[in-house]
């Protein structure tokens, strides 16, 4: 199942986990995110020099923080957001799916998850939670 609005992942289970379109450069091997980059974020190859693949929606959390003013008309706030690196030097901020800051830190590792209680197009229908596993990635 993909959702129809965006290519930047699937539902890749039934507890609505997601996987990430990811394009990985023929020249270097570097992943870079979204799928339809403007070329290597690595190497700065053309993006017809590398294919797309997808990967599990995991990453770990490296910062996290509360925002409290409403910046986004569609996000009330307060709502935490972090920053995952999805892969080695590829960092992305993100809405993380936890009540509060307090219940997360650096270094855990997150998985993205499928929302789909969000119905508002200005919204991407994805929130990262810890995953309550040790390190796994490789990363």
């Amino acid at each position: 199942m993909t959702d129809s609005s965006f290519s930047l992942f699937k539902i890749s289970d039934s507890q609505n986990r997601l996987a990430f379109s990811f394009h990985q450069c023929d020249k270097c091997g570097a992943l870079s995110f979204p799928a339809n980059t403007f070329g290597c974020h690595q190497c700065g190859a053309h993006t017809e020099d590398g294919h797309t693949i997808s990967r599990p929606g995991k990453g770990v959390l490296r910062t996290a923080i509360t925002v409290y003013a409403d910046i986004c008309p569609a996000l009330k706030a307060p709502y935490v957001i972090g920053e995952i690196e999805l892969a080695p030097g590829l960092i992305e901020e993100a809405v993380l799916d936890v009540g509060s800051e307090d219940e997360v830190h650096p270094g855990m590792l997150m998985e993205a998850v499928y929302i789909p209680d969000i119905k508002d197009k200005a919204l991407i229908p994805c929130r990262f939670r810890p995953t309550g596993n040790k390190l796994e990635m490789g990363i």
